[in-house]
């Protein structure tokens, strides 16, 4: 974990950070107020020392006041976004909006030497792109099957004629006038089938090597599905393990 980076040469000389020296006694002492003023010993406020705190108070008020307007521009698309029922996925978008703003700054303001103020933004980074794709669980697993699917014919799970009003579960592809497949649930045929009389009919494959091979095929690729979105599962493990190995590395640096 980076903690207590030392700031650029570039800042100590524009702050002369390197000329500062140790406030004294009497300059901690001009700082204190309210009650402390007896046990330091002083007995009367001047109307000097009361502009001062007004002043102080002043610049207060305005600062805090410029950074509610800012942060209502800022944070209202986030805002408008969450929902009481939304759990994990409201913390991630507010998380995400936080650390773009804080890139923001620390690319514009960073005062660290520039080896842990590039490591901060990297890091920051990396981490709204891990949180933009937790945000989506189902596109770990549909980015699996996508790549699956390039691979393959397209599959059908359902096939509906339209002609008889009748349709079929099962995983079936287009074989000359007829289906290539096998059905689902209990009892299963598989081959080739057409609907013969209104009914969807096992019968004679016009062509069985081809008819073998489509099952063959189909069956592996079922069984490369499953796989698939097993890998799309690891993958947002993967992810989650890296967003919290990355936080816990730089949650407090960021900000260091």
């Amino acid at each position: 974990m980076i903690r207590s980076q030392e700031i650029s040469e570039k800042t100590v000389k524009k702050l002369k950070l390197d000329k500062q020296k140790p406030r004294g006694e009497e300059v901690i002492r001009s700082q204190k107020i309210g009650t402390m003023l007896d046990d330091i010993g002083i007995t009367k406020v001047t109307v000097f020392d009361r502009v001062r705190w007004l002043k102080r108070d002043m610049k207060g008020f305005y600062h805090d006041f410029r950074y509610i307007i800012i942060n209502h521009i800022k944070w209202h698309k986030t805002l408008s976004k969450i929902r009481p029922w939304e759990g994990f996925d409201g913390v991630l978008e507010v998380m995400q909006n936080h650390l773009k703003d804080y890139i923001g700054a620390e690319e514009k303001y960073g005062i660290s030497v520039e080896e842990h103020r590039q490591h901060k933004i990297k890091s920051a980074k990396a981490t709204v792109i891990l949180l933009k794709r937790l945000q989506a669980p189902d596109t770990y697993w549909m980015r699996r099957v996508n790549e699956l699917k390039k691979k393959y014919p397209k599959y059908k799970s359902l096939i509906s004629n339209t002609n008889y009003g009748t349709s079929y579960n099962g995983s079936f592809l287009k074989q000359g006038n007829g289906w290539a497949g096998y059905e689902s649930g209990k009892n299963p045929r598989e081959g080739y089938f057409e609907f013969i009389n209104s009914v969807f009919t096992l019968t004679e494959s016009p062509n069985q090597n081809e008819t073998d091979k489509i099952i063959s095929r189909m069956k592996q690729y079922h069984i490369d599905y499953k796989e698939a979105t097993k890998q799309g599962k690891l993958d947002k493990d993967r992810d989650m393990q890296r967003l919290f190995k990355i936080l816990e590395n730089n949650f407090y640096s960021w900000w260091d």
